[in-house]
């Protein structure tokens, strides 16, 4: 192991750490070597420091999905949450880049999909009666809501580059395009189209209504994606709390947050971040969810797995091991 470690640490001097935010390096740029630290890092790749500064400007708090999950698991399993008890519920875009859930999968087991375009929980108040149905006897609710955004390798939000594509393009596509539309007609002064249950786009219809009963602040915003996120994350936080009815006895665990997806190269797992914004817990039999975000931080040792603290940490990490492997043969060669 020391012998890899020195290859790592050594290659991450000559080519990667340019400046302590990040890799430097694009992914597309790895080698064995670095690759060798990637997976140190639990798979993480390598995002540039142009990706990085955007990330820590929009979302200082971000951290990765391996801490993500670290943090959902220890902060509940103390109330029952397990791998057999439970199930796992998700409201994400189904756009094939959010593989956070990916992690959960690994604690929770299969993931029931709540969801449609840009994470909002469409399946309502069946598709979560459905759900229930299918947790365990005596078993636990697990529910992760994320809307998503991109920042590509370039800095720019909204922008990652797909596995196999030459170019950049947009995520999350829903909310862009919803964006563009109503933007169009604002300008254009055209009243907003009537959404029908039977018209066949109806869930781009919804995402538009959401953006526009909200367009004066997003329009208004320095950062008009950024704000267009938080007004999308909580209308899906505010549609995954109407769906539980008051009836449900289980124990619930709500997690929700932003996942910020990076550019994925010939790698479909990527390095994907998430922002917390909500870590909720509603114990058996009680009516009311209390915050558990401060134990999620602890448990997800939110200092060092913070997602630039992580990945700088590791880094140093790897290049310390290096020197260290270094002096080891140096006094074997004399």
């Amino acid at each position: 192991c020391g012998a890899v470690i020195f290859i790592a640490g050594a290659a991450l001097s000559q080519r990667g750490h340019r400046n302590s935010l990040g890799w430097g390096a694009p992914a597309r740029e790895a080698d064995s070597a670095a690759d060798a630290v990637a997976q140190m890092l639990g798979g993480m790749m390598r995002p540039t420091e142009s990706c990085l500064d955007a990330l820590q400007k929009h979302y200082p708090n971000a951290m990765s999905g391996k801490a993500m999950a670290k943090g959902v698991f220890d902060t509940f399993k103390k109330w029952g949450f397990s791998k057999k008890g439970s199930l796992l519920g998700v409201s994400t875009c189904p756009d094939e880049i959010n593989r956070l859930m990916d992690k959960l999968e690994l604690n929770y087991g299969d993931a029931f999909p709540l969801s449609g375009l840009a994470g909002v929980p469409f399946t309502g108040k069946t598709g979560f009666a459905a759900f229930t149905h299918h947790v365990p006897d005596n078993g636990c609710i697990v529910i992760f809501f994320a809307p998503h955004v991109g920042i590509s390798s370039s800095g720019v939000m909204g922008k990652m580059r797909r596995a196999g594509m030459k170019d950049d393009s947009g995520a999350c596509g829903s909310l862009l395009a919803a964006l563009a539309a109503v933007k169009h007609r604002k300008e254009s002064g055209i009243e907003r189209r009537v959404i029908t249950k039977n018209d066949d786009d109806y869930q781009q219809g919804e995402v538009e209504k959401i953006i526009e009963a909200n367009y004066h602040k997003i329009a208004n915003s320095p950062e008009p994606l950024v704000a267009a996120l938080e007004v999308l994350y909580e209308e899906i936080k505010a549609r995954v709390l109407r769906m539980i009815p008051a009836s449900c006895d289980r124990p619930i665990a709500l997690v929700g947050g932003i996942q910020v997806n990076t550019d994925r190269y010939d790698h479909p797992s990527g390095n994907d971040f998430f922002v917390p914004k909500d870590v909720l817990l509603k114990k058996k039999g009680e009516n009311n969810f209390e915050n558990q975000m401060e134990p999620f931080k602890q448990a997800a040792s939110w200092a060092a797995y913070t997602g630039l603290c992580y990945m700088e940490a590791a880094v140093a990490a790897a290049a310390a091991a290096g020197a260290a492997a270094a002096a080891v043969n140096t006094k074997r060669n004399n």
